[in-house]
């Protein structure tokens, strides 16, 4: 976890909330409406859930909309809805670039990515019943804040919607054995692993039986800090590396990513494997997802500790034959991961990606869906977002 330290007054707080989030705490919000005197007519576009036979599907659904930003290649969250009849209307004034996500338990979670237009009229989002296997990665800040009962609650509620079948976290700090344990059980999953007892420990949590547990840690010359390690388990088909890399030095952090890529390959002949996590580096592919945007010099002012930036860690990811789920499927959108709005953003720093999932080959084939997930929820729950996927496999 990284952690800002701001001191801009509240009024330029909540002007960089307008600019960057209007609306997206909001149940519905259609996006900026014109002035009253405004000529400008608005087309209302509907968003249906249906089945592969293009019949409605009724009940409680979580629809998201994003916009790309119009100064940037940067998906924004307009609207949030939780609707129950199927479908939702959403008024355009102008050609917009957007992308609509869907959540519905019983459903695999999916996106489509479309430009609605005035000749528009209805956008059907096809759902198909819940198969394969759902993960969630999360890096819940600080254990919850300290195992703060309201707000593991809170996280409970949200994440009992989205009925991940393994969820990896990070920091789960005060963590006990046990507490774990419990808190897994209150959305479903029977089984858990903690990596260690203090600290910033990853921990794993599932529906399936946990197995071929083991727990690493990492020393370094590098930091006098001591390393987060990680672990590395089976469950529900998947070998998983749970990890945390430094956030006290880029040589440290390499080191990290060196070994575990070494053992995570070492695994690939046995299955498909999952290395996913708080990776606190950046990755080139975002730099040429915005372009010149994307060095700013308020990324200089927001890390200066990290500065200046290097690949070297992601590169080694990006060549070391593991994909990068959040550029499967075609996504050509960027998503910042770090901060949340429970952290202050200027309007000219776009945030980072510091949370990452990557994919063995075999399990990149299977993957149908990852993203970014960003909703009032997420927003202020933690200082990073989660990372949701779903993988196609029997």
């Amino acid at each position: 976890m990284m952690r800002l330290i701001h001191k801009q007054n509240i009024a330029l707080f909540f002007y960089a909330c307008v600019l960057l989030f209007i609306g997206s705490s909001c149940s519905k919000d259609s996006g900026p409406t014109p002035g009253e005197d405004s000529k400008v007519a608005s087309t209302e576009v509907l968003v249906q859930l249906v089945n592969e036979n293009n019949e409605r599907i009724a009940g409680e659904a979580t629809i998201i909309i994003s916009r790309k930003r119009p100064d940037i290649n940067m998906l924004v969250p307009r609207t949030h809805a939780v609707v129950s009849e199927g479908e939702l209307p959403y008024k355009i004034f102008v050609e917009t670039e957007a992308r609509i996500t869907v959540l519905k338990k019983g459903y695999n979670p999916v996106y489509k990515d479309v430009v609605l237009k005035p000749d528009v009229k209805t956008v059907p989002i096809v759902l198909t019943p819940k198969t394969g296997l759902t993960v969630l990665s999360y890096n819940v800040k600080d254990g919850f804040e300290w195992k703060n009962k309201e707000n593991m609650e809170r996280f409970t509620t949200w994440v009992s919607q989205l009925d991940p079948d393994v969820i990896v976290f990070q920091e789960l700090v005060s963590f006990k054995h046990g507490d774990l344990s419990a808190l897994a059980k209150t959305y479903g999953h029977d089984f858990s692993v903690l990596l260690k007892e203090d600290g910033y420990p990853t921990g794993i949590t599932s529906k399936q039986e946990i197995e071929n547990i083991e727990r690493v840690f990492i020393t370094s010359k590098f930091s006098p800090y001591r390393v987060h390690g990680y672990i590395n388990a089976e469950t529900s088909g998947l070998n998983i590396f749970a990890v945390h890399f430094s956030s006290q030095s880029n040589d440290l952090v390499l080191q990290e990513a060196e070994h575990v890529i070494a053992q995570a390959k070492m695994k690939t002949t046995n299955g498909p494997v999952l290395i996913s996590g708080d990776f606190n580096s950046i990755s080139p592919v975002d730099e040429q997802l915005l372009g010149s945007k994307f060095w700013t010099a308020s990324m200089k002012k927001y890390r200066p500790a990290r500065v200046p930036f290097d690949y070297r860690t992601m590169n080694l990811f990006e060549d070391s034959g593991f994909k990068d789920a959040v550029t499967l499927n075609g996504n050509t959108f960027y998503k910042a991961s770090f901060p949340t709005r429970s952290d202050y953003l200027a309007a000219d720093f776009l945030g980072f990606r510091l949370d990452y999932s990557y994919l063995s080959d075999m399990l990149s084939q299977q993957c149908d869906y990852a993203e970014i997930l960003q909703d009032p929820y997420t927003n202020l729950a933690s200082d990073h977002y989660p990372f949701l996927m779903h993988f196609a496999v029997k």
